[in-house]
């Protein structure tokens, strides 16, 4: 499923497209088509009303299918392309959605983009619910210069999914925003008639509010800070498959430092690099309590994977204070933040290891890329193979980079999303690791 932040904007997208002057107005219209009366007679008619809402349901189903489909077929034509390919396709996507947030907000003009494209829903043929879910399938096929736009801005965030089941949800959750107004109205008639009216004279407002929650996201997606963003989401440390033990469900406590941008020195104090050296601590107590307010006690399940030479390595061959990073070739944040996890580990004497998960070229491709990617480090670290993703859903919550700092005695101590973006941080993360852990635990 898509990361809670990602769920939002796409839900609130949804619900916007309802109130759109290309739908809202219209909404009188179809109540009547499923309805078989006008509104106002419906509101008079209990059971003219159950018949209404078995209709809209299927109407909202009908769109939905086709909409999940799309979301499917649009992450499916990307999943195996190359992480060049797949990185140029973001900032594209980035890009497009602007230029659409824009059209919306009535900022630039497109003349092909204003034009509609409907469905004559009157001729649509069927006994039953068939005819209010073909109806919706229609529905769902038109062009407007309202939905269109925010619909194909949707397709292409869930065209840089990094799983197809991701891109599925995407699309059902923009369905459950625009099909839940639907539905509440059919249920609610007589209580939201007198609200829904008013409303109109909102929708073109609502409109370019919508046009420019569009142009934010693609500047975000172009900058890679909506991937980050997108990380603030609880992450899914779902049971291992089968024969692993079952991860602990625990739920780190959100923090800002999951965010591209460097969190306050309150919270992320900076620690100097002579702390391997000197033996102890170089932090006060206050950033120490600091800290210990996102401590974990998440138990790790054995992981065992091939490296780049082939061996089989344990998470549990190296001893003490551990880092592992979660990382892709195609991820462009995943590299940036390399030579900052590589120069303070090793600067601190503490193992990192990399976990390769959600790639898509191929093994032997993939180790050439990882090899090239260490030979520009100082010091190489070993990265393992998750081929199947298994560890990939397990570890992260849809989205990469994901960092573990794990204790002494494998227990997942600090659950950090996102990328690094300066040393500081991890700095003083690992020196509470290394010298103020026993203090709190």
């Amino acid at each position: 499923m898509p990361a809670p932040v990602s769920a939002l904007l796409v839900f609130l997208q949804g619900v916007a497209s309802f109130l759109s002057p290309c739908v809202l107005p219209l909404v009188p219209a179809y109540l009547a088509m499923l309805g078989g009366q006008k509104p106002e007679a419906l509101i008079e008619n209990p059971r003219a009303r159950v018949r209404l809402v078995l209709n809209a349901a299927a109407f909202v189903l009908g769109f939905s299918v086709v909409f999940v489909i799309l979301g499917q077929a649009a992450a499916a034509l990307t999943i195996n392309t190359s992480g060049s390919f797949r990185n140029a396709l973001t900032v594209f996507s980035g890009f497009i959605i602007i230029l659409f947030g824009l059209v919306t907000m009535e900022i630039l003009r497109v003349p092909l983009l204003e034009r509609e494209r409907r469905f004559d829903l009157s001729k649509i043929k069927g006994a039953g619910l068939i005819r209010p879910f073909l109806t919706g399938a229609a529905f769902s096929f038109g062009w407007t210069p309202c939905i269109g736009p925010v619909l194909a801005s949707v397709l292409l965030l869930a065209s840089g999914s990094s799983t197809v089941w991701m891109g599925v949800g995407l699309l059902a959750v923009y369905s459950l925003g625009l099909g839940l107004p639907f539905m509440l109205i059919s249920l609610f008639l007589g209580a939201l008639w007198k609200p829904l009216q008013a409303l109109k004279k909102y929708a073109r407002l609502i409109r370019r509010i919508s046009g420019g929650i569009l142009v934010i996201m693609g500047v975000m997606i172009m900058t890679g800070t909506f991937t980050a963003l997108a990380a603030l989401g609880a992450p899914n440390l779902a049971p291992a498959p089968d024969p692993s033990p079952q991860i602990a469900m625990v739920t780190p406590a959100p923090v800002a430092s999951a965010t591209p941008t460097p969190a306050p020195a309150a919270s992320t104090p900076a620690a100097p690099a002579s702390n391997a050296a000197s033996g102890q601590s170089q932090l006060t107590k206050e950033q120490a309590d600091a800290l210990a307010e996102r401590l974990n006690a998440i138990e790790l399940p054995p992981i065992e994977l091939e490296d780049l030479d082939g061996a089989l390595v344990s998470i549990s061959d190296f001893q003490g204070v551990r880092v592992i990073n979660v990382l892709s070739t195609w991820c462009p944040y995943c590299v940036n933040e390399l030579p900052i996890l590589q120069k303070v580990t090793s600067e601190m004497g503490v193992p990192l290891i990399g976990l390769d998960t959600f790639e898509t070229d191929g093994k032997e491709n993939v180790i050439d890329g990882l090899n090239a990617l260490l030979g520009q480090l100082s010091e190489p670290f070993p990265i393992l193979l998750d081929e199947t993703d298994e560890w990939g859903y397990a570890l992260t919550p849809g989205s990469i980079p994901v960092t573990l700092i794990l204790d002494a005695d494998g227990l997942v101590r600090f659950y950090r999303p996102g990328a690094f973006q300066s040393e500081s941080e991890l700095r003083a993360l690992l020196d509470f690791m290394l010298y103020r852990l026993d203090e709190y635990v």
